[in-house]
């Protein structure tokens, strides 16, 4: 019998095709399949595999405590995102071996796929919504009734009790974040209001940096630096709300940061968008919100970094995240766009606007101290 380490001179013409049959029905899958020995030599990947980053955090094949391997499902982190695997013991042709099959979709794009679950998500986030609008439309009216009665009111109370009206509808807008970024997931699944068109990013970045300076105040300070007119395909909406989670994940990681800067410039046919967070040293100001605080660590990426990747993925842009002592950097790099054709990515659905909060003020409230009344 032949023995399983043999060469592959050794290897008779059918141990041969029957090898050929596998990495070929292996190429036609969009999975990445990975065929390691025992030991865990990789012993085969199909291209899908060969162009995938390097996990992260973790290594392939997995292994039991007592040295065997796992055999059943787990989830592993590449690039930022959750990937579905399998991995199970089989033969590659005579040899033993380890069968590991990453899906090509991340495990959050294959639950927002299922309908029921986009239509349960939908019910919740109007429910939700509605119940927010409820107390925000309470705070208005609480408004009315201090302003007509004013006069009545001792300055000093009526200071504080419009504080108070300030930190509740900011809380509304804290409260508001979570439904915006799970529709804003479900249109990169339902493929609506993603259709792309030309987009200055010297323009964009101004109006977003003036937007964001609106609610901002001196809170946190944000420039942009864009030398000269770089054209990207993109929407414009999905592109703000994605800067948006750019600059809460910044912010999340480093509390401390007092300066967020913006840049671009054009790297051969590339467009290149940094944005850089730089702490002065000085302890962070308090704020009239109180930080969230998590219950538990773990290793599943935060809403804003999925948006940030569905984006990437959507309009074939690459992001890359580093940190160095007092500075840290979100890096995006885009095709540099040249073209006027349209591309239609859209399909029609049900939408629900932002109601009365704008879409800064909803992202930033957790950062600036912005006065409604």
């Amino acid at each position: 019998m032949t023995k399983a380490s043999c060469s592959e001179e050794e290897r008779t013409p059918m141990q041969q095709e029957e090898l050929q049959q596998i990495q070929k029905w292996c190429q036609q899958s969009e999975d990445a399949i990975l065929f390691y020995a025992p030991d865990g030599t990789l012993l085969w990947q199909n291209d899908a595999a060969a162009v995938r980053q390097k996990p992260q955090n973790s290594s392939l094949p997995r292994y039991h405590k007592s040295g065997a391997p796992e055999d059943g499902m787990f989830l592993l982190r590449q690039g930022g995102s959750l990937y579905c695997v399998r991995q199970e013991p089989r033969q590659y042709g005579e040899k033993p071996a380890i069968l590991v099959q990453i899906h090509s979709q991340p495990a959050d794009d294959l639950l927002w796929s299922d309908a029921d679950k986009q239509h349960e998500t939908e019910n919740r986030i109007a429910a939700m919504r509605q119940k927010i609008f409820g107390i925000s439309n309470a705070v208005s009216g609480l408004y009315q009734t201090l302003e007509e009665n004013g006069d009545q009111i001792p300055r000093m109370v009526l200071e504080e009790q419009m504080e108070q009206l300030n930190i509740i509808q900011g809380n509304c807008c804290r409260l508001m974040r979570p439904s915006v970024l799970w529709l804003e997931q479900l249109k990169y699944v339902q493929k609506n209001e993603l259709s792309g068109e030309a987009l200055f990013l010297d323009r964009e970045l101004s109006n977003f940096v003036e937007s964001c300076r609106m609610v901002l105040g001196k809170a946190l300070k944000m420039t942009a630096d864009a030398e000269k007119p770089l054209c990207i395909f993109a929407n414009r909406r999905r592109l703000q709300i994605c800067l948006l989670c750019m600059v809460l994940y910044l912010r999340d990681h480093c509390p401390e940061i007092s300066r967020l800067t913006w840049q671009t410039e054009q790297q051969g046919d590339q467009v290149v968008l940094r944005c850089t967070a730089v702490s002065d040293g000085t302890e962070p100001p308090a704020h009239r919100h109180s930080q969230t605080e998590h219950l538990y660590d773990t290793h599943f990426p935060s809403p804003e970094e999925q948006i940030v990747q569905k984006f990437c993925r959507t309009y074939h842009a690459a992001v890359l995240f580093s940190a160095a002592e007092e500075m840290w950097q979100y890096t995006l790099r885009f095709p540099l766009y040249e073209h006027t054709s349209f591309l239609s990515l859209e399909s029609s659905r049900t939408t629900l606007d932002d109601g009365m909060f704008s879409l800064y003020q909803i992202f930033l409230s957790d950062i600036s101290e912005y006065r409604f009344y």
